[in-house]
């Protein structure tokens, strides 16, 4: 009975994880990924893990463990988020936004530059080993957090300046193309009054497509490092969050 428990909290973090949440990977394989990660941690944490004596308070405690372990996906989802509503600024300035194609993370149909900004974080995010910071958090949440999930006003507040971080790291990455694209823009307007018979609709998108590709080539060997230390912030926020649940 401990090991569902344990196998609970795992799964819950698998639905929404980074990685692991993708929507490209089949459920039975984050199935049997949930089950292995739970078979190679159980002894770890066995003697970290709630005691329980009957079916209702079995129950019951399966809900409270697989909602730590959706809180702690989640978390990291919105870290990936914020590359998404970078990429759906970008593409929105360089003429992309009626140009949708589906999103092999999520399944539904998103921004061409939103899903290019998903996956390279999510290359980002392997390479720095991130995907070792959940299983190293299911671990200390057992010696953090007791049974369950409660809605503190602490738990609230990180939350939401989790989700204002968020917005704010998507505005700074789409910065620099905005800026350039806007930039691009005013040169248009100025060629487009002093030259009335060159059509400027004709000319403009291809050129605020290329200058849009030039300067994020240019640009991607800052990209890189930028992004991998946000993700640095990732490792704190879930102690940040375990810490917040902790009672």
């Amino acid at each position: 009975m401990p090991f569902f428990l344990l196998l609970a909290r795992v799964g819950g973090l698998m639905l929404l994880a980074p990685f692991f949440g993708s929507g490209s990977v089949a459920p039975v394989l984050k199935v049997a990924v949930s089950i292995g990660f739970s078979v190679a941690l159980f002894p770890s944490v066995e003697g970290l893990l709630p005691q329980v004596e009957t079916p209702g308070a079995f129950l019951f405690t399966v809900c409270g463990e697989f909602a730590i372990g959706l809180l702690l996906g989640f978390i990291g989802r919105l870290f990936l988020a914020s590359l998404e509503i970078a990429g759906q600024i970008m593409g929105f300035q360089m003429g992309f936004a009626m140009i949708r194609v589906v999103d092999p993370q999520t399944g539904v149909e998103s921004p061409v530059m939103s899903i290019l900004q998903n996956l390279m974080g999510i290359l980002i995010f392997l390479s720095i080993n991130g995907h070792h910071w959940f299983i190293q958090a299911i671990v200390d949440s057992y010696r953090m957090v007791g049974e369950g999930v409660a809605l503190t006003g602490r738990l609230e507040a990180h939350i939401v300046h989790a989700a204002g971080e968020m917005f704010i790291l998507g505005m700074k990455i789409a910065a620099p193309i905005v800026v350039v694209l806007l930039i691009v823009d005013l040169l248009l307007g100025i060629v487009g009054r002093a030259a009335p018979q060159i059509h400027i609709l004709i000319v403009g998108l291809p050129a605020k497509v290329l200058m849009g590709f030039v300067f994020l080539a240019a640009t991607i060997h800052t990209f890189i490092p930028f992004v991998g230390r946000h993700f640095h912030q990732l490792h704190r926020q879930l102690y940040t969050c375990l810490e917040a649940l902790g009672r």
